[in-house]
């Protein structure tokens, strides 16, 4: 019979996983929002940099299929609601 506890339990590494899951996900988004903020106060439209900006970002900073899905969709809103406004965009640390 297996304890209730078993299953509460979560391997170290899979917390580790998901702790770079989210330090990848996060850098991603600080420099795509960052690069796409930069191309509208340039002048160039959202639709036109959006795509570029994306895959440049990608070049820099690998992402998984997952969490590629479920990040995309996000930044389309966020340009949507944001891009345009000048909506301050936190500049990356230090080994940008």
């Amino acid at each position: 019979m297996k304890n209730s506890w078993d299953s509460a339990i979560v391997a170290p590494q899979e917390v580790k996983d998901r702790v770079r899951e989210v330090e990848v996900k996060t850098e991603f988004q600080f420099r795509f929002k960052r690069a796409l903020a930069r191309c509208v106060r340039r002048g160039f439209s959202v639709e036109e940099s959006f795509g570029l900006i994306w895959e440049e970002t990608l070049e820099k900073v690998y992402l998984p299929d997952p969490i590629q899905s479920e990040l995309y969709p996000e930044l389309i809103a966020w340009a949507k609601h944001n891009a345009w406004r000048g909506s301050p965009v936190p500049a990356l640390q230090a080994g940008e």
